[in-house]
């Protein structure tokens, strides 16, 4: 049976089987070689992702405007009535959750890459999963009275950033999508979003995607799906793309997105395990068409990993 499993080949179709990876794109071709393999791996990253942030808001009762700081440069503005309850504005107090994606070490252990609704990749400032409720009703936002979201400005100011927001129903952190309807407004060292939205918020620009290259990641033998995850971090900008694997190819690859910009500097990081000791490997790269190699895994430490994480 052992002979049989091993180098399994599933394709993970809309259903998606719920598996250790079912993460990744439900058009991500999954090979299943041992998942006992990725257990530190597994380990890590269910350790390590962003946590929610747990936070209550007393509304005013004067008809002022309310601020709750979220951490990290993050906060709320929200204006007397942008709340509602059922239809109805909402008064009391709001329980809050705020899940950030801020730094490069969040978007890997989150797992969360920045590829936009067009497929090219985004340059984000700033991402949240927002929500908010009260005694277990979820909160919705008045149309005319939108929410204000300060994010954090990642380098220079720039007018061209907008508001996106993760896919059709703003759960899905793996497909942005422009919302055309919220406002984003660059201030001395933030963005201001307004907008009607809840959930997944990215506040992002299009990378300049004139001449896109794809290339893909060949890691050791013995290292699949099952227990080894790849990402592609900008050396220069903040933006990450985790590749899929390629059962086919035995390789890892951009999948159905058209890549990066050529000459991009990049970092390939492949975190992976066998059983339960943790591996890493890292490799500089400029955008190219080509296979990379990854010619061998380094044992780590989950303290060591998160240093060199939070060090991009």
């Amino acid at each position: 049976m052992n002979t049989i499993l091993k180098h399994f080949k599933i394709m993970a179709i809309a259903a998606c089987v719920t598996t250790l990876f079912s993460i990744q794109a439900c058009s991500d071709e999954v090979l299943i070689d041992d998942l006992a393999k990725g257990k530190a791996m597994n380990d890590f990253f269910v350790k390590n992702k962003p946590v929610s942030k747990k936070f209550t808001l007393t509304l005013s009762t004067t008809g002022a405007v309310d601020t709750l700081k979220l951490g990290s440069g993050y906060a709320l503005i929200v204006s007397p009535g942008t709340f509602l309850i059922n239809g109805v504005a909402a008064t009391g107090t709001l329980n809050v959750s705020a899940t950030l994606i801020d730094t490069k070490a969040d978007m890997v252990t989150g797992r969360v890459s920045t590829y936009g609704d067009s497929g090219n990749v985004l340059q984000s400032s700033g991402m949240l999963n927002l929500n908010v409720s009260q005694n277990n009703v979820q909160a919705t936002i008045a149309p005319a009275k939108p929410l204000s979201i300060q994010v954090p400005m990642k380098g220079d100011i720039k007018n061209d950033f907008r508001t996106f927001v993760g896919g059709s129903n703003g759960t899905d952190s793996s497909n942005w999508l422009i919302d055309n309807k919220s406002q984003t407004i660059p201030k001395s060292q933030s963005y201001i979003i307004k907008t009607t939205k809840l959930k997944w918020i990215n506040c992002d620009r299009f990378y300049n995607n004139s001449s896109n290259v794809k290339f893909d990641v060949k890691v050791p033998a013995g290292f699949t799906n099952a227990n080894a995850s790849v990402f592609v971090i900008f050396m220069n900008d903040h933006s990450m793309c985790r590749l899929f694997g390629n059962a086919s190819t035995q390789t890892f690859d951009f999948g159905k997105y058209p890549g990066i910009p050529l000459s991009t500097v990049v970092k390939i990081v492949v975190v992976s395990s066998e059983g339960d000791q943790l591996k890493f490997a890292e490799k500089d790269y400029t955008g190219a068409t080509g296979t990379v190699t990854i010619t061998s895994m380094t044992n780590t430490t989950e303290a060591d990993l998160k240093t060199f994480l939070n060090g991009l």
